[in-house]
């Protein structure tokens, strides 16, 4: 792709939308700033994530910067690290789109204790009390949960 090639976006509306959408290469444009999800959508390989609340207005970011071949841009708070594990992370994203442990567990195939387990864990290690202020964090703002 040369410089002046307007790579394709990806509008992150509603919030969450980027998890379940194939967004390797794209430009992903969100309103979340909760560090836990936008790792969660860096994994997914995008070419470039920008974190603004007008998801519309990204021209005249994208045209200001160059997007050569292999290179990735981010645009967005600094993320703190959790010690989460790839599990927990997973489980973390279910728990803040608002799914109760034995829903989790269904999905994920496991025994309703061993989630129990892991969402105490993933709280501990998030210094949080509630999974409504887990949610909050991952999100990075109080947005209803989206639908999964």
């Amino acid at each position: 792709m040369s410089p002046t090639t307007r790579p394709e976006v990806f509008l992150d509306n509603p919030v969450g939308s980027a998890l379940n959408a194939d967004v390797k290469g794209k430009v992903v444009v969100t309103r979340s700033a909760g560090a836990l999800y936008l790792l969660d959508v860096l994994e997914k390989r995008p070419r470039a994530l920008i974190v603004r609340e007008d998801l519309q207005a990204v021209d005249e970011i994208l045209c200001c910067v160059s997007l050569r071949q292999g290179e990735g841009l981010y645009l967005g708070p600094p993320m703190n690290h959790l010690p989460l594990t790839p599990s927990e992370r997973r489980i973390l994203q279910f728990v803040a789109c608002g799914l109760s442990n034995p829903e989790i567990a269904k999905k994920i195939g496991r025994e309703v204790s061993t989630v129990n387990s892991q969402v105490s864990s993933i709280l501990q290690k998030m210094d949080v009390k509630s999974r409504r202020h887990a949610q909050n964090l991952y999100w990075g703002h109080d947005l209803p949960p989206p639908l999964i």
